[in-house]
């Protein structure tokens, strides 16, 4: 049985706790922007940039773990009759989502360096609480979303 070879406990161990850091790391991160709210703190651009980065790296991490189990599921990983090949299949949808893609990383890497960032919605709420629309820093942005979502 697959639950007897090393690598599949090894690659499972692994899957695990990918999985259960980034869930930890999106409930710590939303619940101290939460805590925040209810304290009546706005989140700054940093605490806008962490959200962003917990809420790309739980899709990311939960690719990456079933990535892990797909390399030793044999044929079962590929089969249209098997579950698991319709879960391989869904978690890597999601990781291109335009609000959570890896390309969101750079934006929360360009906070980081103090630089501005290249994704307008990091400025959605400084535009708002300044008197703007929140669409101000879409124009000539970097950002590569396409411009039919900011009219």
């Amino acid at each position: 049985m697959l639950k007897d070879r090393s690598i599949v406990q090894l690659r499972f161990a692994t899957a695990v706790a990918k999985v259960e850091s980034a869930r930890a790391y999106l409930h710590e991160v939303f619940d101290a922007a939460w805590q925040g709210a209810l304290d009546g703190r706005s989140l700054d651009l940093a605490g806008r940039a962490r959200l962003l980065l917990a809420s790309s790296h739980a899709p990311i991490a939960a690719a990456e773990a079933v990535d892990l189990i797909h390399s030793v599921a044999g044929t079962a990983g590929i089969r249209n009759d098997q579950a698991f090949q319709r879960h391989f299949r869904d978690v890597h949808v999601i990781t291109q989502h335009a609000f959570v893609c890896e390309s969101r990383m750079e934006a929360v890497g360009q906070v980081r360096f103090g630089l501005d960032p290249n994704w307008p919605f990091l400025h959605f709420q400084q535009a708002v609480e300044n008197g703007g629309t929140g669409r101000e820093n879409t124009k000539n942005s970097g950002c590569r979303c396409p411009r039919s979502a900011f009219p």
